[in-house]
């Protein structure tokens, strides 16, 4: 059976199958028929640490042996270490023989200290566990659970913990985070975090509040001239635009196929304004050094007030980008001013405007 710490009830069980261990064993002192799958529960558990007479160095080291994967310490009253297995040992970068009565809340970060102390106190008398970061001193941060559990015998008492490294855990769980709130192929925030983002700014003090929608034209034009590929290369470049215009706290979203949305907390019409000539400065800089096809944006802007509902700012923006498309295309009439066309010029695909091709 494989040893595995995540909950107390798995622990309950190994001190079953070890009390049916040692009531086969003759040696009430140091009875225990020891198996690596199960020995750590031993010390683990009030009950059966009660059942032992004492617990000595020998059968410490008998317990915490190096065939368990988690870190295992047991603690005196005072929050020193007492013993240590080499798993914690590795985990903070020092020899067990220096471990040996330092206090074990010098390996959790500072910031995790006072709630350590708390559990440190609360495990004297009951089970406790969480989350914290160890403190190594190679000057790493290592994700930890740390189960406390008190023990006492006629000569010991203390606080046994197992201590199990959860980096691996806590990278997948980064990972589904990120693929659940972002676009996977800007990297930009999704559609629903977005909108999940938009009821949190509403109940929020961060008011006045500005909403932007922002389209990309001619994705569809770019699609079936060049095919996908082109277009997701738009959007690469699209996205680079508005990551390089916009603040480190607004909220840069692609929600459709050619659309974009921000939200701007603290951020006024005026400054909104601003914004809004940052992205267009920063396009015009793009498309300068870039090869066609040329970037365009319509932009739809609207800013909500402390009291009046971002849903309406929302529909605001989206109707004001529109007017923006509809305003842009017709100030280049009877040819769009951003319409695109593929010619066959040497073997070599090439984007001109229409007006081009016309003329």
């Amino acid at each position: 059976m494989e040893c595995h710490w995540s909950t107390f009830q798995e622990l309950d069980l190994l001190e079953q199958d070890l009390r049916r261990q040692l009531s086969e064993v003759q040696d009430t002192r140091f009875a225990m028929r020891h198996d690596p799958a199960f020995g750590f529960s031993a010390l683990t558990t009030p009950r059966l640490a009660r059942s032992l007479e004492m617990i000595d160095a020998d059968l410490h080291r008998r317990i915490w042996s190096d065939s368990i994967s988690e870190g295992a310490v047991t603690l005196h009253l005072d929050g020193t270490i007492g013993y240590c297995n080499s798993r914690f040992a590795q985990l903070v970068d020092k020899a067990i023989d220096e471990l040996i009565d330092m206090p074990f809340k010098q390996w959790i970060v500072p910031a995790e200290q006072p709630t350590v102390e708390i559990m440190l106190l609360q495990a004297q008398t009951d089970r406790a566990e969480s989350e914290f970061h160890l403190a190594a001193a190679n000057g790493t941060f290592v994700p930890v659970r740390l189960a406390l559990r008190p023990f006492e015998s006629e000569e010991l008492c203390g606080i046994c913990v197992v201590v199990t490294d959860i980096a691996e855990q806590m990278r997948i769980k980064d990972n589904l985070l990120y693929v659940s709130t972002h676009d996977a192929l800007t990297g930009l925030f999704n559609q629903n975090w977005f909108y999940t983002e938009l009821v949190r700014f509403q109940r929020s003090r961060a008011y006045p509040v500005s909403v932007a929608f922002i389209d990309l034209d001619n994705m569809r034009e770019v699609n079936e001239k060049l095919g996908h590929a082109e277009g997701d290369e738009l959007l690469k470049r699209a996205t680079a635009v508005l990551q390089s215009a916009f603040r480190v706290e607004d909220i840069v979203a692609r929600v459709g196929g050619d659309e974009f949305a921000v939200l701007l907390p603290d951020t006024d019409a005026t400054t909104m304004q601003n914004m809004i000539g940052r992205v267009r400065n920063k396009l015009a800089l793009h498309n300068a050094v870039h090869q066609s096809p040329e970037l365009s944006f319509s932009i739809g802007v609207a800013t909500a007030e402390k009291g009046q509902a971002l849903s309406d700012a929302l529909k605001q923006a989206d109707q004001s980008m529109y007017e923006d498309k509809r305003r842009r295309s017709d100030m280049d009439l009877p040819v769009a001013a951003n319409a695109i066309r593929v010619v066959d010029a040497s073997k070599s695909w090439q984007f001109t405007k229409v007006s081009e091709v016309a003329n």
